[in-house]
C-alpha cells in the first residue's frame, strides 16, 4: 500500500510543480519536499531509499515531456489545428502588409 502511495506522490509532484505559476514554483517544490518528509515521519518508511518514488518521478517527468512534445507538434502543424490563426498564417491579408507610405 505504501509503495503505491509513494508511486502516486512521485508521479504527481512533477505535475504540481509544472502547472504552478512560475513565481510560485519554488514554494510548490518546497511543499512537495515537506509532503515527502511528513510521509516519511508518519509511515516510518524512507521514500528516498525505495524504488517507488524514483519510478514515480520518472513517470511524471516523462508524461510532462511527452505532453509538451505533442502540444508542440500540434502547434507546428496547421492541418492538425484548424483554427483561425492557422488560416491567417497561410493567407495573409493585404491590409496588414506595409506599403512604405506614411
Amino acid at each position: 500500500m505504501t509503495s503505491a502511495l509513494i508511486l502516486i506522490i512521485g508521479a504527481v509532484i512533477p505535475w504540481v510543480v509544472h502547472v504552478s505559476p512560475p513565481r510560485q514554483r519554488p514554494l510548490f517544490l518546497l511543499g512537495s519536499i515537506v509532503l515527502l518528509v511528513l510521509f516519511a515521519v508518519f509511515s516510518k518508511v524512507n521514500p528516498l531509499t525505495g524504488w517507488a518514488l524514483w519510478v514515480g518521478l520518472v513517470v511524471g517527468l516523462a508524461t510532462i515531456v511527452g505532453s509538451t512534445m505533442l502540444a508542440a507538434r500540434a502547434a507546428d502543424d496547421p492541418a492538425a489545428l484548424p483554427s483561425e490563426r492557422a488560416a491567417r498564417r497561410r493567407a495573409p491579408r493585404e491590409e496588414n502588409q506595409s506599403t512604405g507610405e506614411l
